[in-house]
């Protein structure tokens, strides 16, 4: 019971810090929160794609801010080293890329030279912590491309800046190739739509990155499908908890904040108040 006492306690000061707005109550854990948010207050993420590709809703479920909030926070003329916070959830600090335009290898450039240098940045609070690049499913026999010209160029020549980074490949619009599937007559639409996101979307993205260690998720807002955002939230946790592991047994900061800004998992947010707690045993 003791131990259960101390968690609960501990899990209160975790919901006090992630508002800020009243201090925390115990003593006995504050200095460690405390002492992990002073060096990564924030989880830094870079959303790449283009517009309409569902980058706001995407914000909005996974950090637990309004709509109005999530799409003021990714604008349509993105200016990817501008550091968006929303007041509903100041535990992230989204950075907006708009995607790559056919022929467009200026923000190509652009997204190079930004991923290059927070990758040089000395704290890490400052460094990129993920990155989204966000991509609508096309359906093939409706003339839809996976990929324009700028996202190919990238993918083959400039890739390579997010070695070391959790990349998280997010196709959108799951919903629209299982209701696809099931005007195919599928018998198992769900099976056939996993299939086609093998051949159609992650094999080709993987051919033309080369070696880079890229993960893949399939999202969709309708209702029913809400479990393929927490399958974002959990590898990207996992990927973040991987790149950023220190050599002791100490939580990272990096991973400790990213818990606290998803708004999906609370359970993920209790085990990382667990191995928090464990600091102070």
């Amino acid at each position: 019971m003791g131990r259960r006492r101390i968690l609960m306690q501990h899990l209160q000061d975790v919901a006090a810090a992630q508002d800020n707005s009243t201090p925390p109550t115990t003593d006995s854990l504050r200095p460690t929160t405390e002492a992990l948010l002073s060096q990564c207050p924030r989880f830094r993420i870079l959303v790449i794609g283009q517009s309409r590709v569902g980058k706001s809703t995407l914000i909005q479920r996974a950090f637990g801010i309004g709509k109005a909030s999530a799409e003021n926070l990714s604008p349509g003329n993105a200016n990817i080293k501008e550091e968006l916070i929303s007041p509903q959830n100041d535990r992230f600090v989204l950075h907006d890329s708009s995607g790559f335009e056919p022929a467009d290898h200026t923000n190509c450039d652009a997204v190079q030279s930004f991923v290059a240098d927070r990758k040089n940045r000395e704290h890490v609070k400052d460094q990129l912590h993920a990155v989204w690049l966000c991509f609508r499913i096309p359906i093939k026999s409706h003339g839809d491309r996976l990929l324009e010209e700028g996202a190919e160029t990238f993918l083959k020549k400039d890739s390579s800046v997010l070695q070391n980074i959790p990349t998280m490949v997010v196709f959108t619009k799951y919903d629209k190739l299982l209701t696809y599937m099931a005007m195919e007559r599928e018998v198992n639409p769900e099976a056939a739509a996993e299939q086609y996101l093998r051949k159609h979307c992650i094999d080709p993205i993987a051919e033309f990155a080369g070696g880079i260690d890229l993960s893949y998720v399939a999202v969709s807002s309708n209702p029913g499908l809400e479990q393929r955002y927490k399958q974002l939230i959990e590898l990207t946790h996992q990927k973040v908890t991987e790149t950023f592991r220190l050599p002791t047994d100490t939580p990272s900061p990096v991973s400790v904040v990213t818990l606290m800004a998803q708004r999906i998992l609370p359970d993920l947010k209790i085990m990382g108040s667990i191995d928090v707690g464990k600091q102070n045993k």
